[in-house]
């Protein structure tokens, strides 16, 4: 019988489960009595197990990090274009179709085949994308990267709906992993940038072509990274073949039925709003300014712009903060409850008119540090938030549910993602603003 069914016949009707007075117990508790009757594992198999997941959680958002932390590169090679804008918008545009299609699709294949077709499709494109413009003539060359940017967005929705689904059905602990692995993707990538374009400024690249190796060194290590994940990944599923496989013994093979299945879809919509609805808004105000009007609104900050490295520098800041806030749910009281998560959610979103008009107003703004300020407690929350928002599909979804939220989530996030890249594309051309 299913943990969320209570006293109803032992098919599972989700869409019927309600309280039916104050006296039963609600479906977060039962769902935190679920998780809390799972015996306790040895304290190396659960750091082997955050390690594997935070592994999976860099493969999942390295490829939108590749394409967002090289605007200097795209702008030399594409020159006068906004292709920066571009490549990050092209990337998002397949993104909610694809996890929509993965939330149906999910459990026809077993994870490992979508894993290495994802992983290996990316890996592919991460090689093939510094060479268009070497073979191409410059517009067939552009529209060929774009290409390739959107294939590899409809290669990071599989691969994301598949770490998350995964992560979320194993615990709240390997979401947390994912998630911090997400904002490790971020860090890695741009001080990986930072590394190879100092080789190119300390003359340490032919300067004929220093441009064209330093972005073959960046493509190339982070390929390496995204096949690095592979050998973790099938550890784990070794690890996990034998009590797998007597939990299939013990338990019977579950036939979901299209009208089971949009019951349990109407049942984590229902009693996972907030959350999902706090992911949201987490990344409609992130994407909207990120990397858009953050990396290109340094001429309101002058200690900045006195270098080439700004956007760079600006990056650095962002990814960091963001990756610091991913860890801010580790500190238990500052697990916040869901309303809280959603209402603090709600009020970033504040972050979109105010960059913007920092940066229309930028002759009156002479304040060096408040714009890195702000840059940093922006970064901050949305590692925060966004990682407390996962949280709960492993915290309050009964176990049988929990790989199908975690998908849901993910596409909520790429949603999310795809609509502010358009807002964000928008304000990117308030640079070409003069007066």
């Amino acid at each position: 019988m299913s943990l969320i069914d209570g006293d109803l016949p032992p098919t599972p009707n989700y869409g019927a489960i309600a309280p039916r007075n104050a006296a039963r117990r609600s479906i977060f508790a039962e769902a935190e009595e679920a998780q809390s009757s799972i015996p306790r594992i040895p304290m190396y198999k659960r750091l082997y197990e955050y390690t594997v997941f935070l592994a999976l959680g860099l493969a999942m958002l390295l490829p939108f990090n590749v394409v967002i932390s090289v605007p200097d590169y795209w702008t030399q090679e594409y020159p006068g274009r906004h292709f920066e804008f571009y490549a990050s918008s092209f990337f998002c545009l397949t993104l909610p179709p694809v996890y929509l299609i993965m939330i149906a699709c999910f459990k026809l294949l077993p994870a490992i085949v979508w894993f290495l077709s994802s992983l290996g499709a990316t890996f592919v494109i991460f090689i093939a994308l510094p060479i268009m413009p070497l073979i191409l003539p410059i517009d067939i060359a552009q529209y060929s990267s774009l290409t390739l940017i959107l294939l590899s967005g409809a290669a990071y929705s599989v691969l994301g709906s598949t770490v998350m689904g995964m992560a979320s059905k194993r615990s709240p602990t390997a979401v947390q992993a994912a998630m911090a692995g997400q904002g490790t993707a971020g860090v890695v990538t741009i001080f990986l940038r930072i590394a190879t374009k100092a080789f190119s400024e300390l003359g340490l690249l032919p300067s004929g072509g220093a441009n064209t190796i330093s972005a073959f060194l960046f493509f190339g290590v982070c390929a390496l990274i995204l096949a690095a994940t592979v050998p973790l990944y099938l550890a784990l599923m070794v690890t996990d073949r034998r009590a797998q496989a007597q939990e299939d013994s013990a338990e019977p093979k579950e036939t979901l039925t299209p009208s089971m299945w949009f019951q349990r879809l109407r049942f984590i919509l229902r009693h996972q709003w907030r959350g999902l609805a706090a992911v949201f808004f987490v990344y409609i105000a992130s994407g909207s300014v990120f990397p858009g009007l953050v990396t290109t609104s340094v001429s309101i900050v002058p200690l900045l712009n006195r270098t080439e490295w700004s956007s760079v520098l600006q990056m650095a800041i962002f990814l960091c903060g963001d990756q610091t806030g991913r860890f801010i749910p580790r500190i238990k009281f500052l697990r916040i409850p869901s309303s809280l998560t959603l209402a603090l959610a709600t009020l970033r979103l504040l972050a979109i008119p105010t960059y913007a008009l920092l940066f229309v107003f930028r002759d009156y703004v002479r304040f060096d540090p408040f714009f890195v300020i702000l840059n940093i407690v922006h970064s901050t929350t949305n590692g925060w938030l966004s990682t407390r928002s996962f949280m709960f599909i492993s915290e309050e979804l009964p176990p049988e549910l929990t790989d199908m939220g975690g998908v849901i989530i993910s596409t909520v996030q790429s949603t999310g993602l795809m609509m502010s890249e358009f807002i964000g594309l928008a304000l990117g051309y308030l640079p070409t603003y003069r007066r």
